[in-house]
């Protein structure tokens, strides 16, 4: 059986930064697509498990220029806000699952185990 070839995605979590101290509502925000494919869907997945939807193509027509394969420019961006007060003080990773009309999927960034670490405190 031959099964077809994955579409690769390209996704940036541009806020929050790793390290980052969270309290209240905060806002995630960065970029994703996948060259020759719509984006679906990007999810905050919090500690593998707990997972927040975003909004995805919005438009972020400042990245196209330097961005030549991303054919769906400007409407690359993904977006939301999030309240960390159900979240435990303490560290905690945040990754980004995003999914392409084929139903690939990739989770970013890669930093620590599937995410970054960022601190609640609330």
């Amino acid at each position: 059986m031959d099964n077809p070839a994955i579409a690769p995605i390209i996704g940036v979590l541009e806020t929050p930064v790793t390290n980052a101290t969270l309290t209240s509502i905060i806002t995630v925000s960065g970029y994703v697509y996948s060259p020759g494919h719509r984006i679906t869907s990007a999810t905050l997945i919090v500690d593998g498990s707990y997972g927040f939807g975003l909004a995805v193509n919005q438009p972020r027509p400042d990245l196209c220029p330097g961005l030549p394969d991303a054919d769906r420019c400007p409407n690359i961006g993904f977006r939301g806000t999030i309240d960390t007060a159900p979240f435990q003080n303490g560290l905690h990773i945040f990754g980004i699952r995003a999914v392409n009309e084929l139903g690939d999927s990739f989770t970013f960034p890669a930093e620590v185990r599937g995410g970054i670490n960022v601190i609640t405190v609330n």
